[in-house]
């Protein structure tokens, strides 16, 4: 007699969670993200404060962009990290277009990492597991990439 699986539709909520984890995400992948979204969810008023604070950070980082844009500014508002050779080239900062990407990105990452390590509802060590698998589709958009026409994405040099 073969061995058949069980319809997942047949399972209860709790089962199927366990199906999906064994199955689709055995390292906890997605769930340790969705368990941060949802202590977020779970607790409004932090996570309309740090909505806020995003929204403050946005329109500080606008201007800065738009006074970049303009020439007014040479001063990057966000720096990458000492140890991140990624943007280590010096056309990312002496290209106003690519320094805006450049900060764009690193915004995002800041934010993103910022954000879990602050997840209300949420043990250190599920905060921190949140932190370590959130970031890894974000290396996709990054400037180190590799893309499989063999092209990297990094600036050319200004004219």
């Amino acid at each position: 007699m073969r061995n058949t699986p069980t319809p997942v539709t047949t399972l209860p909520a709790a089962e199927m969670a366990a199906v999906f984890q064994q199955h689709m995400d055995p390292y906890g992948m997605m769930t340790s993200v969705l368990n941060a979204q949802a202590a977020w969810l779970m607790h409004p008023q932090e996570l309309s404060k740090a909505a806020n604070d995003f929204f403050v950070d946005a329109m500080e980082f606008q201007t800065h962009l738009m006074r970049r844009s303009l020439g007014l500014s040479d001063e990057s508002m966000i720096k990458s990290k000492v140890d991140d050779v990624r943007f280590a080239d010096p056309d990312w900062e002496k290209s106003p277009a690519w320094d805006v990407v450049k900060e764009c990105y690193l915004a995002f990452t800041h934010r993103t990492e910022d954000l879990l390590f602050s997840t209300p509802g949420l043990s250190d060590m599920q905060r921190r597991r949140a932190a370590f698998w959130a970031p890894w589709p974000q290396p996709t958009f990054s400037s180190a990439t590799r893309w499989p026409c063999g092209v990297m994405w990094k600036p050319m040099a200004t004219v």
